[in-house]
């Protein structure tokens, strides 16, 4: 490798890698100052204070049961050594959103396009940290930090898998132009077929990697995202299309494949957990766990069933509207112009990522509707908390595409700018520098031949800043004395 590409990966590298972990400390900090001065004080009603009391006593609450929340809440309320219980299961939600929202900005930063140049513009930081403080900042996401509860949690959880595939797909890209130029750098003799590369590679190619990274992250997350809740299998169709747009040989490793589907399925054993703590009575449970059945009642939502394509079509219209209020609520108009122009950016720069988010949006938004709840005209828009991720994320994305925009059409510079413009003018020095010691060289020599002659005059001393006109009549000067 030339030494002079080595300090520009490292800088380019550093600059990703310090950028990123500021943006993620800084949004964290912001939003859960938020929560902390917002936080509910002790106990509260519903849900919430139904988790306030189950997790310390490692009791089973309402459907799906949520073994990873209890695990997880009762671990936290050990680990915090004051406050009331339920002032810590508070506590415990406002954590969770700061880090959603943290991961959420992470998110819109890997998806501009200067977040991995040495030309790093600050709409990169500016807009993911706009994105993460508009997901803290919503009214629902709001809500659901200050009070015990497994939707911001959700969240971390819809974040954390979307981060994990983003990396995945760049892993995925670099490999392939790793294969690409491992393989043409290669004489035709010694290169092998796509699908049977060698287990050797020549002395003076870089070290490859034959085989294509395995998301073995991201089924990982999946599976604890579904031990967390049911939602989590609105986004099953979106993972598993990604992963095979990205590496469609996947289905011909069937060992992986299984590796994978094992990794994503593992989490579900703790849902083991409610079982057994079912059947030896504990201090409290929603439901009385006494067999198979009652655990699969309470584990596959029993009570829900009816409440899902029950509903009478003409309450769409009203609950279409419920719904637009609610974004409204979460975005306000100037959120939902910059989300509607994110959206545009996204499916017109990368519309993988596009189709990739509103898959799970749709089918979102179609269970929303679909569910039924007390009062009919409403719907349960706490089930559309990944899809107002997703819009926060689209928020960033406009505000961003508007910067480049406004760059383009009339100009702008950043600090990298200005160094990047500094190594120019260094540059074009020397070369000026190198011409002009050339030229010096060239008249020199022509002097030096000239003096020689004994029957001519030596010539004029050389004009060190000499331009080509200069130069020009020095050479002619030069002929006429030599001639």
């Amino acid at each position: 490798m030339n030494r002079q590409t080595i300090p520009l990966t490292y800088h380019v590298s550093r600059i990703t890698y310090h950028v990123s972990g500021l943006l993620f400390i800084t949004v964290f900090f912001i939003a859960l100052t938020l929560y902390l001065l917002t936080l509910a004080p002790g106990v509260v009603g519903g849900d919430a204070g139904e988790y306030q009391f189950a997790v310390p006593l490692l009791g089973i609450p309402h459907t799906t049961g949520y073994p990873l929340y209890i695990l997880l809440g009762k671990l936290w309320t050990l680990l915090i050594p004051f406050g009331s219980p339920a002032w810590r299961m508070n506590l415990f939600s406002a954590f969770s959103g700061s880090l959603a929202a943290a991961v959420t900005a992470l998110i819109v930063y890997f998806l501009t396009p200067h977040a991995s140049r040495l030309t790093y513009h600050v709409s990169s930081f500016l807009s993911a940290l706009l994105s993460g403080l508009t997901l803290a900042c919503g009214l629902t996401m709001w809500q659901w930090s200050v009070i015990a509860g497994v939707r911001s949690m959700n969240i971390l959880f819809f974040a954390t898998i979307t981060l994990a595939a983003i990396f995945w797909s760049k892993r995925m890209e670099d490999w392939k132009r790793g294969k690409l130029a491992s393989t043409t750098n290669q004489p035709s003799s010694q290169r092998p077929p796509m699908d049977n590369p060698p287990t050797f590679q020549p002395s003076n190619l870089p070290t490859f990697n034959l085989q294509p990274p395995t998301p073995y992250l991201l089924a990982l997350l999946t599976g604890l995202s579904l031990a967390h809740h049911r939602t989590t299998l609105f986004y099953l169709p979106s993972i598993a299309l990604w992963v095979l747009w990205h590496d469609p040989h996947l289905l011909r490793r069937p060992r992986r494949l299984l590796s994978l589907a094992l990794l994503g399925l593992a989490p579900l054993l703790l849902y083991l957990f409610i079982y057994i703590r079912g059947v030896n009575q504990p201090p409290y449970s929603h439901e009385i766990i006494s067999d198979w059945s009652s655990f699969w009642f309470l584990v596959g939502s029993g009570d829900s069933q009816g409440l899902f394509l029950s509903i009478d079509p003409a309450f769409l219209p009203a609950r279409l509207a419920f719904i637009w209020q609610d974004v409204l609520a979460q975005l306000s108009w100037p959120g939902v112009i910059l989300a509607a122009l994110g959206g545009l950016w996204l499916l017109w720069r990368q519309p993988r990522h596009f189709l990739f988010q509103s898959l799970l949006i749709v089918l979102l938004l179609l269970f929303t509707l679909d569910f039924e709840v007390v009062n009919l005209d409403e719907a349960p828009t706490w089930y559309l908390m990944p899809a107002y991720m997703f819009f926060a994320v689209w928020v960033g994305l406009g505000a961003n595409a508007i910067y480049d925009f406004a760059l383009r059409t009339f100009g702008g510079f950043t600090i990298y700018d200005l160094r990047l413009k500094k190594v120019k003018r260094r540059n074009k020095y020397n070369s000026q520098f190198t011409i002009h010691n050339s030229q010096f060289t060239i008249r020199h020599s022509f002097f030096s031949l000239c003096h020689a002659t004994p029957h001519h005059s030596p010539p004029p001393p050389p004009r060190l800043h000499a331009g080509p006109a200069e130069l020009a009549d020095d050479l002619c000067r030069l002929g006429c004395a030599a001639g």
